[in-house]
C-alpha cells in the first residue's frame, strides 16, 4: 500500500516537473517582432522590440502586456500601440501605427511638434520648414511639458479641439494632406476657430461643436469657389449643425485681432 502511494507520488512530482520544464522550454518567449500597419521602418520596429523590455527565454503566459505597453510609449514617442499578440507557443507581436508631426507650437523660444492628438514628439529651437507642419496658436503658453506628454491636459478643451479638427480631417481624406493645405489654426479665439488655408483664404467655424461638419462645409463652397474665392477673404461657417457656410471678401481674422 505505501509503495503505490509512494508510486503515486512519485508520478505527481514528475509530471509537475514535466510542465514547468515543458513551459520553460516550450512556451518561453523567442521570437520577438514588431509591425507597424501604416509605414514601414526596420529601424523603428527594432527600436520598439528595444523598449519593449521583453526578455527571450520568459514564459510567454506571464507576459504584462499593459507593461510593455507603457515600456514602449515611454520610449518610442512616435508610436502608438494597437495591441500586443501572443503567438503560442513562443512568439510574440508588437502591432502598432506610426504617428506623425502635425503641429507646431511657439512658446518663448523653442517649438514643439506635435502629433494630432497633441502629443509633444520633439521640442526644438528651430522651427524648421514651415510647410511641413501646421502652426497652432494657442490663448495660453504650455508649462513644464516635456516629449511624450501632450501640449496640456489630455482633457483640455484645447487638446480635444486640436484632436477634434485633424480627426474630422481625416475623416474628410485630407489628413495627410492637411499640412499641404493649412497654413495656421487659431483656437485661442473663443467660441471662434479660424483655419488658415495656404492659398490665402480663411475658414472661420463659429462655435466648437459639429466641427467635422463644419470642415465639410467650408471645404465644399472652397472646392466651388472662384480663383479669388480660393485665395482671399472668409469662409464662414456659422454656430449650428454645419450645414451652410458664405464667402466673404472680408478679412475676418483680421479684424477679430485687432
Amino acid at each position: 500500500m505505501r509503495n503505490k502511494k509512494l508510486i503515486i507520488v512519485l508520478i505527481v512530482i514528475t509530471s509537475i516537473t514535466l510542465l514547468v520544464v515543458l513551459n520553460s522550454v516550450i512556451f518561453s518567449v523567442q521570437n520577438i517582432s514588431a509591425y507597424c500597419y501604416n509605414d514601414s521602418d526596420t529601424a523603428l520596429d527594432g527600436s520598439v522590440i528595444e523598449n519593449s523590455g521583453i526578455k527571450k527565454g520568459g514564459s510567454i503566459f506571464t507576459l504584462n502586456k499593459d507593461k510593455v505597453i507603457e515600456s514602449v510609449t515611454n520610449g518610442v514617442h512616435n508610436v502608438k500601440i494597437i495591441n500586443i499578440e501572443k503567438k503560442f507557443p513562443n512568439s510574440v507581436s508588437i502591432n502598432y501605427v506610426r504617428i506623425y508631426e502635425y503641429l507646431r507650437i511657439k512658446n518663448d523660444d523653442k517649438y514643439y511638434f506635435c502629433s494630432n492628438d497633441g502629443k509633444i514628439m520633439r521640442i526644438s529651437e528651430n522651427p524648421g520648414l514651415t510647410t511641413e507642419s501646421i502652426e497652432l496658436r494657442l490663448a495660453s503658453k504650455i508649462e513644464n511639458t516635456t516629449e511624450g506628454e501632450t501640449f496640456a491636459s489630455s482633457s483640455s478643451a484645447d487638446v480635444q479641439l486640436t484632436s477634434a479638427i485633424l480627426s474630422a480631417l481625416e475623416q474628410l481624406g485630407y489628413r495627410r494632406e492637411a499640412v499641404e493645405m493649412i497654413d495656421f489654426i487659431d483656437i485661442s479665439k473663443g467660441q471662434r476657430v479660424f483655419v488658415k488655408m495656404h492659398s490665402g483664404v480663411m475658414y472661420e467655424l463659429q462655435g466648437t461643436g459639429n466641427i467635422a461638419a463644419k470642415l465639410r462645409i467650408a471645404q465644399s463652397v472652397y472646392v466651388g469657389a472662384t480663383p479669388e474665392q480660393r485665395v482671399s477673404g472668409t469662409i464662414i461657417v456659422p454656430d449650428g449643425d454645419g450645414s451652410s457656410a458664405a464667402w466673404t471678401k472680408e478679412d475676418r481674422y483680421a479684424k477679430n485681432i485687432e
